[in-house]
């Protein structure tokens, strides 16, 4: 998670993919303002982490936010966010 949440780019681009669901890196370089190579980078660390998923449709790549890797991870540190008596 450290590793995502440390660079501002990878946060955007979840921000981005959280509010319009299915994103090719088109559309990110295009709303971020960021170069293709950027977006790639990015993306790639993203599925090496499993935070993000990608289908082809077509000739074209769509990433897409794993809710299922997010759900577990929230799941996992609910548990250390309430101190014990």
């Amino acid at each position: 998670l450290g590793e995502v949440f440390s660079e501002s780019n990878r946060i955007a681009i979840l921000d981005y993919m959280f509010s319009k669901g299915e994103s090719s890196i088109k559309d990110i370089e295009r709303e971020l303002d960021i170069s293709g190579s950027t977006a790639y980078y990015h993306l790639s660390i993203m599925l090496r982490n499993k935070m993000v998923t990608s289908r082809v449709k077509g000739r074209t790549v769509m990433y897409s936010i794993n809710h299922e890797y997010f759900g577990y991870v929230s799941r996992l540190l609910g548990k250390y966010s309430e101190k014990k008596a």
